[in-house]
């Protein structure tokens, strides 16, 4: 019953968004995601995880880091779990046509009087730690008295988080999940990492060379500072591997190490 609202609203048949019905719930902290939507009008919204569903607000402006901005949030139809992972287009005609892209997710736990998600959402005041990939810190998520029922504020509480000067849309416009921005997105999305890859190999302008047999990535060495010279890009990182990405006209070829 929770999803009847949005399945009644979708044709499925047409739309490439879930169903609802199949995710699983989390067994530690409850999920957040904020996805980007350029409908008919781009705005961000915000999803909570609880009671099986994702609670969802409609946020025009989107999130700031400043916390004198109180952003309005519409709180909307429930969504399924599984539209925590939704990229694409939804087609023109069916409700809330235009492109979506995840711009972040995380867990978030409630920290305020009320620690449990849905009595927080039933008192109208969710006083929230984010910990997501872009957002992180102190949030409140509000609804406003005297106003339609579905009107909340979201804003950034102050914290180690706040940040008077950025704005965090314009500076981090991509997906968390394939790294587009959300006019870049395809119909039947699929992560498009290599996207950045090549805009990144663009703007370096490094001359082209002859490939000439196997060449594997050099491994990790440990050293006291950072390399110097503008074609060294790093990131302070303690796992994962390592690519070479050969580019031949526009196609790619990658040799990973770990």
């Amino acid at each position: 019953m929770a999803l009847e609202k949005y399945q009644r609203k979708r044709d499925f048949s047409k739309t490439s968004e879930p169903a609802g019905g199949e995710g699983q719930e989390s067994k530690d902290q409850p999920r957040f995601v904020i996805q980007k939507h350029r409908a008919k009008r781009l705005h961000y919204d915000l999803r909570l995880e609880m009671e099986g569903v994702l609670r969802s607000w409609a946020i025009p402006k989107g999130p700031s880091l400043n916390p004198d901005d109180k952003r309005l949030a519409i709180q909307v139809e429930d969504h399924p779990l599984e539209y925590a992972d939704f990229e694409g287009i939804i087609p023109e005609g069916e409700y809330g046509a235009g492109k979506v892209i995840v711009w972040d997710q995380g867990t978030y736990e409630c920290i305020g009087e009320e620690t449990d998600p849905v009595k927080a959402w039933k008192t109208g005041k969710l006083d929230m730690r984010l910990h997501g990939q872009k957002l992180k810190g102190m949030w409140l998520l509000i609804k406003l008295k005297g106003r339609q029922d579905n009107q909340w504020l979201f804003f950034k509480k102050k914290d180690e988080y706040s940040d008077l000067q950025t704005e965090i849309t314009e500076e981090a416009p991509e997906s968390v999940l394939s790294g587009l921005e959300v006019d870049e997105i395809e119909a039947e999305a699929s992560p498009a990492w290599h996207s950045r890859v090549h805009r990144l190999l663009e703007e370096l302008q490094i001359p082209s060379r002859e490939i000439k047999g196997q060449v594997r990535p050099m491994l990790a060495t440990l050293v006291t500072k950072v390399p110097e010279g503008s074609h060294w890009i790093y990131e302070l990182k303690y796992d994962g591997i390592r690519a070479l990405a050969v580019k031949k006209k526009t196609s790619f070829s990658f040799t990973l190490a770990a």
